[in-house]
């Protein structure tokens, strides 16, 4: 089985959970109470949750300060553990199904977010 390739990467300054870059597949647009341009995104490797020991392999992100947009790189923005699965077949989401984590950046190569993240370890 091959995938396809990586839409981008992401890597953050702000979160332990997410400092390491990591690899990304944007799988659908979400939908909130909030905002309307969430991304559902598949990430490998997979995060730990600290607290609950979870495996995190999917992920909410939305732009910080406009929505993202996959041919502009790097951008801000946040990141969201999902708390309702719901939300992955749904494709819709409260604002109490999802927590915010950690602010990152996405990054159009691996080279550049590893770069990023060296910055910060």
């Amino acid at each position: 089985m091959t995938l396809a390739p990586p839409d981008f990467f992401l890597a953050s300054s702000g979160s332990h959970l997410f400092c390491a870059p990591r690899t990304c597949w944007v799988e659908a647009t979400v939908t909130g109470e909030i905002r309307s341009d969430y991304l559902l995104v598949r990430i490998y490797p997979p995060a730990t949750d600290f607290r609950t020991k979870e495996v995190i392999n999917r992920i909410l992100i939305v732009g910080k300060h406009k929505p993202v947009n996959l041919t502009e790189f790097p951008a801000s923005v946040y990141i969201a553990r999902i708390k309702d699965a719901a939300v992955i077949k749904t494709h819709k989401c409260l604002a109490s199904g999802i927590e915010i984590v950690a602010a990152g950046e996405i990054f159009g190569s691996q080279k550049a977010a590893a770069a990023f993240a060296a910055t910060v370890a």
